[in-house]
């Protein structure tokens, strides 16, 4: 009758031995994850250095953090290869990783480029919750990419996406409401959202819709608004945009001189028709200045 209870303590002190273990893992996971997210560069590589220790017990979430480490060659030399084989191995256990994993299956970063494969592990990481994954499916149903070409899908997924907080599924699902009949308010509503939330590109095209009038009554000022909000972002579009109504006197008081600025920026950007409009501009200058003169 004693083998059993000596049985029975053994299982409780090995059970305590295990908390205890688990207690001192996650004590390093954490510590190790604040010496990576600081600025100090000698402190992220001790970071790193405590992520794998812990990634060889067996701890998931610094297998991931490692594993983002090799992806991005932040305290570690960036290596595709061995930041895919982390997230292969932890893939069934963190959403994050598996969307990853798609990440690396799409971009052919530390694999061979396989849609497919790509398409199955957004797929998964959606189903478990990851909202990166729902948009990237929504993008792969959107262009046929790893599946079938399917818009009713890519809507259904933008939407999961888009009511999570996804701004670019916001942004993308205006663009398909703008595609189709009699969806125009629903599409402006969520290119507002996405424009209210950040989004240069969703900006760009609300300020584009308020100077043109299209689908909302025609108003300067609020293009404006939007405009110079993506010009904050550095968004080139934008930047020529604001430009043009600073040219123009429409939305804003009228002043070349900014107008040239803008375009100047949206020229060292690559915007191809700005160094056009800044020698109207240095040509409507001297043309003033030549008059007042006179």
């Amino acid at each position: 009758h004693k083998l059993p209870s000596m049985s029975l303590e053994q299982e409780n002190a090995d059970l305590r031995c295990e908390v205890a273990r688990l207690q001192v893992l996650l004590a390093e996971y954490k510590l190790a994850v604040a010496k990576y997210i600081s600025t100090d560069e000698g402190e992220i590589q001790e970071g790193v250095e405590g992520l794998k220790h812990c990634a060889k017990q067996g701890h998931t979430m610094a297998t991931y953090y490692l594993a983002q480490a090799y992806f991005s060659g932040k305290g570690v030399p960036r290596d595709y290869a061995k930041s895919f084989q982390l997230f292969l191995q932890i893939m069934e256990k963190s959403p994050q990783a598996c969307y990853m994993t798609g990440i690396c299956y799409e971009e052919g970063k530390g694999v061979l480029p396989n849609t497919e494969n790509a398409f199955a592990c957004y797929y998964k990481a959606a189903e478990q919750g990851n909202i990166e994954a729902c948009f990237s499916i929504g993008l792969c149903f959107e262009n046929g990419t790893g599946t079938k070409l399917n818009r009713i899908k890519a809507r259904e997924f933008y939407s999961k996406a888009a009511e999570s907080g996804n701004t670019r599924a916001m942004y993308n699902l205006a663009l398909m409401y703008f595609s189709m009949t009699n969806k125009e308010d629903t599409a402006i509503q969520w290119v507002t959202k996405a424009a209210e939330l950040g989004l240069a590109s969703a900006q760009f095209t609300l300020g584009t819709c308020h100077k043109t009038g299209e689908n909302v009554p025609i108003d300067c000022e609020k293009a404006a608004k939007y405009f110079k909000l993506g010009s904050q972002q550095n968004h080139v579009a934008c930047l020529n945009a604001l430009a043009n109504l600073y040219f123009r006197g429409e939305g804003v008081q009228r002043n070349i001189y900014k107008a040239i600025l803008l375009y100047q920026k949206s020229a060292r950007l690559g915007h191809s028709g700005a160094v056009a409009s800044i020698n109207l501009c240095m040509k409507i200058l001297h043309l003033e200045s030549t008059s007042v003169s006179n």
